[in-house]
């Protein structure tokens, strides 16, 4: 009888949550459909609200991950980026944006 371990599990169905899948993995199994399709248009900024476990971050990460590959500038700001910001005595949101420690954490 298979051993159905964690690991196992995790390399059958992948991780739990988008932002600890790998990539490649991610976008293997990624559907595109019309929400991707709205999120990866010309638009200047992209906002996702939803319930939870709907598939927000999966959604994002992928279009990031696909700007990325275009060449096309891609950041990526979590809610705790912006409150490390915000606390600081003079907030700039653009630094935020540029600063590599920040956008990539």
């Amino acid at each position: 009888m298979p051993q159905f371990t964690d690991g196992v599990i995790e390399r059958l169905f992948g991780v739990e949550d988008a932002e600890n899948e790998e990539p490649e993995r991610l976008k293997q199994y990624f559907f595109r459909n019309k929400a991707y399709e709205s999120v990866i248009e010309n638009l200047p900024i992209r906002i996702v609200v939803g319930h939870k476990g709907v598939g927000k971050s999966a959604l994002l990460k992928v279009a990031y991950l696909e700007d990325e590959r275009r060449n096309t500038m891609a950041v990526w700001i979590k809610p705790s980026d912006i409150v490390r910001y915000m606390t600081h005595s003079e907030p700039d949101l653009n630094r935020m944006c540029c600063d590599p420690v920040v956008s990539s954490s």
